[in-house]
């Protein structure tokens, strides 16, 4: 059986009480922007993702990068794989996606 850990309950009487006391200490934003991400982006990123699952391996962290206007997107996967010929395989499979371009390996 797991160890329990007592709790102690929060200061407030009620719920709208400790939100009230939240809002003042968070600042929010009057305006938020966001970009939305093109379609095409979605699917081509879809289409990565769904690849790199088919070949067993995890995706610990994405990012997408691209300028409004630009012909291409930069997709940047940081991937849980056992070993490197694992990396090699997924690699050649993310090759015959039509909408990938290049992919290289990046080292830390």
């Amino acid at each position: 059986m797991p160890d329990m850990v007592n709790i102690p309950s929060h200061p407030f009487k009620s719920n709208d009480e400790a939100l009230g006391a939240l809002a003042e200490v968070v600042t929010w934003a009057k305006e938020v922007k966001a970009r939305g991400i093109d379609s095409e982006i979605k699917e081509a990123t879809a289409k990565v993702a769904a690849e790199i699952a088919e070949a067993n391996s995890n995706i610990d962290n994405v990012t997408v990068a691209s300028e409004p206007g630009d012909q291409y997107a930069t997709m940047q996967f940081t991937l849980q794989v056992s070993n490197r010929l694992h990396l090699a395989q997924i690699m050649r499979a993310l090759r015959r996606i039509a909408e990938v371009i290049r992919i290289t390996r990046v080292k830390s």
